[in-house]
């Protein structure tokens, strides 16, 4: 048990860092790829709609280098999505997170519902839902001694709500934490960065809820 503990903190540890990764590449060498792109394309339209002395050699680099951006773009865009959740490979946020919650240990005890209407989310949203629903669900197996937990999901037109509750022994949350505690942590920062809320209720003796909010815009 001790041996499959230290595994799935290793694991946990190994997808928050790829998230970290995904993250960071995103806000700033995808970011910047695509101003430089706009802007290029911006330059691009005005040397073309002016009557002016540009040659076409001005245009056609300028074209060549929102395409360079443009595909630089593209693969970088590939890394960030094969650094995301791996349940999230092919399936919606929905079936990723079934398929989270009954590949645990702890089987059939852990049980899985949506309410609401399933909508397709920013990555990053679908992403930071999945990091927290892993990281309660280990800190379950690892520490609640649960024989139930109960994972919901709820769509709202402007908020995505995630809960995880179990029976198990329960803590006091005020208490000084420990290295264990660092996928918590990773998921309440994604959370807090995405403008969210992350909760924890719990006493010793009457189990643990885990509670996050996201705001999102729905997709068109």
């Amino acid at each position: 048990a001790r041996a499959h503990s230290e595994a799935l903190s290793r694991r946990a540890g190994e997808l928050d860092e790829r998230a970290r990764l995904a993250a960071d590449i995103h806000d700033t060498v995808a970011q910047g790829l695509s101003s430089i792109q706009l802007l290029l394309h911006s330059v691009e339209s005005r040397m073309k709609s002016a009557s002016t002395q540009h040659d076409q050699t001005s245009v056609d680099s300028l074209q060549l280098a929102r395409k360079v951006a443009a595909d630089n773009l593209a693969e970088t865009r590939r890394i960030i999505a094969a650094l995301q959740p791996a349940p999230l490979e092919g399936a919606d946020l929905s079936g990723a997170l079934e398929k989270v919650c009954s590949s645990t240990v702890l089987g059939d005890a852990v049980s899985f519902c949506v309410d609401g209407t399933p909508t397709r989310l920013p990555a990053t949203v679908e992403a930071t839902i999945i990091r927290v629903a892993q990281a309660s669900l280990a800190n379950v197996v690892k520490h609640a001694h649960a024989t139930r937990c109960r994972v919901t999901l709820t769509y709202q037109p402007d908020e995505i709500l995630l809960d995880c509750v179990d029976n198990g022994i329960g803590f006091d949350p005020t208490a000084p934490t420990n290295d264990d505690s660092v996928g918590i942590a990773n998921a309440r920062r994604r959370v807090e960065k995405l403008g969210g809320t992350f909760t924890i209720e719990s006493e010793p003796g009457r189990g643990c809820g885990v509670s996050v909010s996201i705001p999102h815009e729905l997709a068109s």
